[in-house]
């Protein structure tokens, strides 16, 4: 596995108030993770070269996707399952 993504926690103003309210970037995590899994009794489980190296950063621009990547979907038309 070796998995690189970034992941933003955006704000929109809510409130009788607010007209037109736009989404706000306030913080974007980068992550990169990688190991090696194994499936056993049908449980996936890391092994013990597995590492998680996440860093947080203020940002003041909105994000640009290049893919979107969800679950149902790995982004190049093949479905990811949970096996």
């Amino acid at each position: 596995m070796n998995i690189i993504a970034d992941m933003y926690l955006m704000y929109k103003p809510s409130g009788k108030d607010v007209v037109n309210a736009k989404w706000i970037p306030l913080k974007k995590v980068h992550w990169f993770a990688y190991g090696l899994g194994q499936k056993i009794n049908n449980t996936w489980e890391k092994q013990q070269n597995y590492e998680e190296h996440p860093t947080s950063v203020t940002v003041y621009k909105h994000p640009e996707w290049k893919s979107i990547k969800t679950r149902e979907n790995d982004g190049n038309g093949e479905e990811n399952g949970n096996e």
